[in-house]
């Protein structure tokens, strides 16, 4: 029992552990699994036949937010 929850304390979630959710745009069906932390972000999205694949930490973020908005 001790092990156990040692194994819990110790636990961090990430991609693997979360569920798939279900996007439609337009007629595509999407697939999209996504984890976001304080620092972070991972996305992940597939139309069952290809996989898309994004993990931008803060720095990343903050770059490209400023190239988006033209800041």
């Amino acid at each position: 029992m001790a092990s156990e929850l040692e194994w819990r304390r110790r636990w961090k979630p990430d991609l693997h552990g979360k569920s798939w959710k279900s996007l439609k745009i337009d007629d595509t069906s999407f697939f999209i699994k996504s984890k976001f932390s304080d620092d972070a972000y991972e996305i992940l999205v597939s139309d069952l036949t290809s996989v898309w694949y994004e993990h931008l930490d803060g720095e990343a973020v903050k770059r490209r937010s400023k190239v988006s908005i033209g800041a």
